[in-house]
């Protein structure tokens, strides 16, 4: 007993700064309910702390029951699975306590009855670590109860004090902005553990199977008579034999799943059939993959393809440089240059030319300048930059980059694929790091200055003179549905194996002019919603806008009143997606919805206010903070 709890506490002491899964769920719990008080921090951690102690030491003594009467563990996935699950659906009720609705008041309540972060810490308490599993197979090889709970509780404790110091992340939760914080890494985290114990259960898809037809043969070459049958050499990837009417051989075929699968693009493996022979690549051809069908229709073009016919394999075969870049489907054609490298290396053994040093492409450098020039024109408030913007982001962003944007396919890749994201190209990465920095710092900034869909949506709406108008309380509502699409976008690519299904945006049909009739049903609906809706989609259905929402919670830069607010109601009017709203005589700003267009100031600058009960809401002229009056978000 003695020697397990040692042991338990060694590996606890070893491994207890690996365990970054804690951390990422209990740092953002302290700062989003400490309050700024070390009393209340040092009671959330003991209760987190808590629910791990009794997760652990129940886990130990279970599996070391199975340890001394069963072989195997094919429980243990599953059961960590549905712990992932719970974990996600308490984070979620976290994240809403405090966030001023009559609902988010309720769980406020309950969570302070029913102690959320216990259930947080038992839930966590099952998470599939390497420090665990190690644990794990200790206790089953131990195969006792009484060795089993000894060991555990031993990690427990070794892992436990590199979590004590946590407890002063609390006083400053006093501010806003790290409660907010607190609150948008809560919503993120359940959104990731909540997929991860899908995928647990249901499994992940396998993206790299594929059946090659006589048909995908003879489009690799036509002047081929006949092909052989598969065969598998003792050493090397299989190969068919093409053959010429008079029995000559041709070339022998590859298939890119059998060399190298790992290479992933956009979607998943790229798979393609490559001809080659001594010392040169004659042909390759691309087989029906998981690729968003919208946004690689030109990599199919045999304009394309034409660049890879009768090349000598030492070329470097780099987009740019003897390959055709494809813009909007960057990922997708490094993948393929990298497959063709990869299995010329291994066919014939001539790898290609060393690629030079990687150069920042120019569409990175003015992505960043677009983010400043945006920042710029909301901060000094200029709406003529914002419309120059709006529509240089259509043309450029839009038809040039053929859509680049962040989609609900991207929060796929970020949740099931992190380690590939640095293979995704420089300007995608500037996109999405601008979106990140500048939602922190001011909100839906790209939402409202250059997304491309964003803008052709707005312009739609400001043609029509009459618009519908939501109920604001229909408008509240209503908001959730885009959160709901963001949260069941990954579970389609588990339950389909395409990333292409959890694509859920127009983007890719309307700037690459591809996809199914139900891909264009959907566009007309949203465009044609947009003429009688201010943003339909944007406000309603957008799973990306749903994402840079939770980002934009903390958000530091917030607007403040003027001084002479009397709350008379012009910029509520104003507001084109309903951002805000009075109540109880003081306005109610949500900053998860405001895309930052300053049609508000413009209202506030066109006379003075005529409603008088101003003076219950700002008295004596005093500058206010609107989230000090009311702020939802």
């Amino acid at each position: 007993m003695i020697s397990e709890l040692l042991k338990g506490i060694g590996l606890g002491l070893a491994s207890g700064s690996l365990c970054v899964g804690c951390w990422a769920v209990l740092l953002p719990m302290i700062a989003s309910c400490g309050k700024g008080k070390l009393r209340t921090s040092a009671w959330v951690l003991a209760q987190f702390t808590l629910g791990r102690l009794v997760t652990y030491v129940a886990f130990g003594a279970v599996v070391g029951f199975v340890g001394s009467r069963v072989q195997g563990v094919s429980w243990f996935a599953p059961a960590a699975a549905v712990a992932f699950i719970g974990l996600s659906a308490i984070l979620l009720l976290q994240a809403l306590r405090g966030g001023g609705s009559v609902f988010c008041r309720r769980v406020e309540s309950a969570g302070a009855k029913y102690r959320l972060p216990f259930w947080v810490g038992m839930a966590l308490g099952a998470s599939v670590c390497p420090p665990f599993l190690i644990q794990t197979v200790n206790v089953l090889h131990a195969g006792s109860t009484a060795a089993g709970i000894a060991s555990f509780s031993g990690f427990f404790l070794g892992a436990t004090l590199f979590m004590l110091p946590f407890v002063f992340i609390g006083l400053v939760g006093r501010a806003q902005f790290v409660r907010n914080l607190g609150r948008a890494a809560c919503i993120l985290a359940a959104l990731f553990f909540f997929h991860q114990g899908l995928a647990g259960l249901v499994g992940m898809p396998e993206t790299t199977a594929v059946e090659v037809t006589e048909a995908d043969l003879q489009a690799l070459l036509p002047e081929a008579d006949r092909f052989g049958e598969w065969v598998e050499p003792s050493q090397g990837p299989p190969y068919r034999e093409a053959f010429d009417a008079r029995g000559e051989q041709l070339a022998l075929v590859y298939l890119s799943s059998d060399i190298c699968p790992e290479i992933r693009g956009f979607g998943g493996h790229v798979p393609l059939l490559a001809a080659v022979r001594p010392g040169e690549l004659v042909a390759i051809r691309l087989l029906p993959g998981w690729e968003t069908p919208s946004y690689v229709t030109r990599i199919y073009d045999d304009k394309y393809l034409a660049g890879f016919r009768n090349r000598q394999a030492g070329g470097p075969f780099v987009p740019g440089r003897d390959i055709d870049v494809i813009t909007g489907a960057t990922v997708t054609n490094k993948a393929i240059c990298e497959e063709t490298r990869a299995l010329l290396a291994s066919t014939i053994g001539t790898a290609g030319a060393p690629e030079s040093a990687p150069v920042l492409p120019l569409s990175a450098v003015v992505i960043a300048c677009g983010f400043v020039a945006a920042a710029l024109a909301y901060s000094l408030r200029l709406r003529w930059l914002r419309y120059i913007l709006l529509g240089a982001s259509v043309c450029y962003l839009g038809f040039y980059m053929k859509g680049l944007m962040f989609s609900s396919a991207d929060v796929v890749r970020i949740i099931f694929f992190g380690r590939s994201l640095l293979s995704a190209g420089a300007p995608w990465l500037v996109l999405v790091g601008g979106i990140v920095v500048s939602s922190l710092l001011f909100g839906r900034l790209f939402c409202g200055y250059l997304c491309p869909f964003g803008a052709l949506h707005e312009f739609c709406g400001r043609l029509t003179a009459r618009r519908f108008q939501f109920s604001r309380k229909l408008s509240r509502r209503l908001k959730y549905a885009k959160f709901i699409i963001l949260f069941a976008a990954p579970a389609l690519f588990l339950v389909t194996g395409r990333i292409s299904d959890a694509a859920l945006e127009p983007f890719g049909t309307l700037f690459s002019f591809g996809g199914s009739a139900l891909h264009w049903l959907f566009l007309v609906f949203v465009l044609m919603a947009g003429f009688f809706v201010m943003r339909f989609f944007c406000r309603f259905l957008c799973p990306a806008g749903a994402a840079m929402a939770i980002l934009s919670l903390p958000r530091i830069l917030r607007d403040r009143r003027q001084h002479n607010c009397t709350a008379c109601g012009k910029c509520i009017k104003a507001c084109p997606v309903d951002a805000l709203s009075e109540a109880e005589s003081i306005l109610d700003a949500d900053y998860t919805e405001c895309i930052n267009c300053n049609d508000c100031k413009k209202a506030q600058q066109t006379g003075p206010c005529s409603h008088r009960r101003g003076a219950e809401v700002c008295p004596e002229g005093v500058v206010e903070e609107i989230p000090r009056c009311r702020q939802r978000g």
